[in-house]
């Protein structure tokens, strides 16, 4: 089960633009290729677990996923610090 896991965690980061590739090269750096290929082809399996159990479509992240999630993190974690030391904090976003 191991070997299939793996050869597919190879094929699922292979493709391009997909939350799996962005997944491992984020991985890849601490971890070393094998460990990382190793973790995702855990996160797949996890994966199917939950789309086997509650019986719904595998829905693709995307590439940015992993991105953007870290930068809505960052935003509440330092408006939280700053509220915490008494400042009053709103946000706009600027135009690019």
């Amino acid at each position: 089960m191991k070997a299939t896991l793996t050869q597919v965690a190879w094929a699922a980061v292979r493709k391009k633009d997909s939350f799996w590739g962005a997944k491992l090269r984020k991985l890849r750096s601490r971890l070393g290729p094998k460990k990382a290929i190793i973790v995702i082809a855990r996160k797949i399996l996890v994966t199917c677990y939950y789309v086997l159990k509650e019986k719904s479509p595998y829905k693709e992240l995307g590439a940015n996923y992993i991105d953007e999630r870290a930068k809505t993190r960052k935003q509440k974690y330092h408006i939280k610090q700053l509220k915490d030391l008494g400042f009053e904090v709103s946000l706009t976003t600027v135009a690019q």
